[in-house]
């Protein structure tokens, strides 16, 4: 993830997360009986509040500068730089947690499948996956595609910038292209990544075949029923 790698030295100013996302994760971490494992974790948004409220809670990222920014906040957890489709633990965990969309990073199928298979691996008897991304509303897609978002405004290291999105989106192998464009003083940034986009019952088929049997899927943070396409998907699913 090169442009995660750019962003991480302002990547705690321009991306807050989702609201009630912290919340959450919080009050999940704490009912775990056992060893939390954050993927994904980045700067450690989720992670760090997670540890200084006594969770025993590890993670790991797989771009470098991420974790380097996480351990200058706080050198104390223990974090690591690795892939979730092929990471190693010597240990087994309650509760695993995917935080932000962060599996969406994942386009192929296969590396899909692989990082559940992973995550299954290492979680203990009776332990849980936690996970939230979007539900693919194509029509509210294609009305993104190709198309610059309204400015917006952000504070990075104390300067003003004004920040754009731009989406194209691929239908057919299911990702979307993000482009962010931040401009300050004459000047413009741009950074992409790619994100894949997964529908519900593709999803259960993907569990399925990692070998999980057991799951729920809500349409929110508060634990609402999964009713419309607007509302973000959030998986609870068992080993």
């Amino acid at each position: 993830m090169k442009t995660y790698g750019t962003l991480a030295s302002f990547y705690d100013d321009v991306w807050k997360g989702s609201e009630g996302d912290l919340e959450f994760y919080l009050k999940e971490a704490l009912k775990a009986e056992g060893p939390v494992l954050e993927a994904a974790c980045g700067t450690g948004r989720i992670l760090l509040p997670l540890f200084e409220a006594g969770v025993d809670i590890e993670g790991f990222d797989i771009t470098p500068k991420m974790i380097s920014v996480l351990r200058k906040k706080n050198p104390k957890p223990g974090v690591w730089v690795a892939d979730m489709r092929n990471f190693k633990s010597k240990r087994k965990y309650s509760l695993i947690i995917v935080p932000y969309r962060s599996f969406l990073h994942l386009k192929k199928s296969d590396d899909q499948i692989m990082a559940l298979k992973n995550f299954k691996k290492h979680l203990k008897t009776n332990g849980k996956l936690i996970l939230n991304f979007f539900y693919p509303d194509y029509n509210v897609l294609s009305s993104k595609d190709g198309k610059k978002s309204k400015k917006s405004t952000v504070f990075i290291n104390g300067k003003k910038y004004s920040q754009q999105e731009k989406i194209s989106i691929s239908p057919i192998e299911q990702f979307n292209h993000v482009e962010w464009l931040l401009a300050c003083r004459g000047k413009t940034k741009k950074f992409s990544i790619d994100i894949a986009y997964i529908y519900k019952k593709e999803f259960e088929l993907l569990l399925r075949i990692a070998g999980f049997r057991k799951w729920k899927v809500f349409g929110g943070f508060n634990r609402q029923k999964l009713t419309k396409m607007n509302q973000e998907m959030v998986w609870m699913v068992e080993k």
